[in-house]
């Protein structure tokens, strides 16, 4: 459009420019009685087409000014009020983000909020699985200290009283026998001699740990057969003596013991280590040994003082690990070092 402009402005500067050359440059019309059209000269008639062109390129000119500007007019126009209804949505769109921003702040109060609330149940969560964590390991602990494996089902003997005032009871297992809680203590006093009366032997006791048991009730003819339950919490074995505190002589005791549970610890113990939640880490905590016997010495080294012994099935705590050697402890409180190798996972 522009450029229509510029070519109808050249157009008026040169036709204009003509038709004033051809005016001044000579005589346009001549005189005389003929009629006005014929008396103008060619150089009139030049001027005045020069200067027609002129005027009308100059309305054309303004009549496509005039078009030019009323359709800009109404370009405007339009233009505004596009520009009315695009403000418009644009203050709709502010207001529904500013909307929705608070509702995003609202929502982020409420997730700090809830954040809060669940970081601190997630603190009492991990401080009651802390405290269940370690009731657990004590229950595991406390059952350790009765899983004892006894090596002996029955143990029997048989002793003869010659005024000892203590006798220690001999064993077919150990060098003296050994008594553990809920054992069945079975014997038969019976005087070899006839001098012996039944109140005589009221004194007779059995020791085991720090308890006594009578032997005889002091009637009857001196014969007498009674079985004992053993008593007791400590899992520890206990050496059995017998206390005569009247030095009787010409006295015969047979003796027999009966374990009728003497793996029910370690199967409790067993069941627990493997039902735990925290089985995984029990079974690194607690092992079994695997040979027939274990040796249990006081020092990482196989020249190492044998400290006791430990039969097949043991269970053992482990205290460390040294290199190929692991230092242990027995449900009865022995502690020593054992070759690492020798201990298997409780299953």
């Amino acid at each position: 459009m522009q450029e229509q402009m510029i070519i109808a402005n050249i157009l008026i500067a040169v036709f204009g420019l003509v038709g004033t050359l051809a005016a001044f440059g000579g005589d346009t019309w001549v005189e005389g009685e003929e009629p006005i059209l014929k008396r103008v000269t060619k150089r009139g008639w030049i001027a005045l087409i020069a200067l027609f062109i002129t005027f009308a390129t100059g309305v054309i000119k303004e009549v496509r000014s005039h078009q030019i500007s009323k359709v800009d007019e109404e370009k405007k126009v339009v233009l505004e009020r596009e520009n009315k209804k695009q403000r418009e949505r644009i203050a709709l769109q502010l207001n529904e983000i500013q909307d929705l921003q608070s509702k995003i702040d609202s929502q982020v109060i409420q997730t700090k909020d809830l954040q809060a609330k669940l970081d601190s149940t997630s603190s009492k969560l991990a401080d009651v699985i802390d405290r269940i964590g370690s009731q657990q390991l004590a229950s595991i602990e406390a059952a350790f200290k009765l899983a004892i494996l006894r090596p002996r089902e029955t143990d029997q003997t048989v002793l003869h009283l010659n005024g000892q005032r203590t006798l220690s009871i001999p064993s077919l297992h150990y060098d003296q026998m050994q008594l553990y809680w809920g054992d069945q203590f079975h014997f038969v006093v019976y005087p070899e001699s006839d001098d012996i009366q039944a109140s005589d032997l009221v004194n007779l006791k059995l020791q085991a740990g720090e308890k006594e048991y009578p032997l005889h009730d002091g009637t009857g003819n001196g014969f007498f057969e009674e079985t004992i339950r053993i008593h007791g919490r400590d899992p520890r074995p206990m050496i059995a003596k017998i206390y005569n505190p009247d030095r009787l002589r010409n006295i015969s005791i047979k003796i027999t013991i009966r374990t009728t549970d003497s793996s029910q610890g370690q199967e409790e113990f067993r069941r627990l280590i493997l039902n735990s939640p925290f089985s995984e880490f029990a079974k690194k905590l607690y092992k079994r040994t695997t040979p027939s016997i274990l040796y249990v010495r006081a020092n990482a080294n196989k020249n190492g003082q044998r400290r006791s012994s430990l039969a097949k099935g043991s269970f053992v705590r482990v205290l460390q690990t040294q290199g190929t050697w692991t230092e242990i402890t027995t449900p009865e409180g022995r502690q020593g070092w054992v070759m690492s190798e020798y201990l298997g996972e409780i299953n």
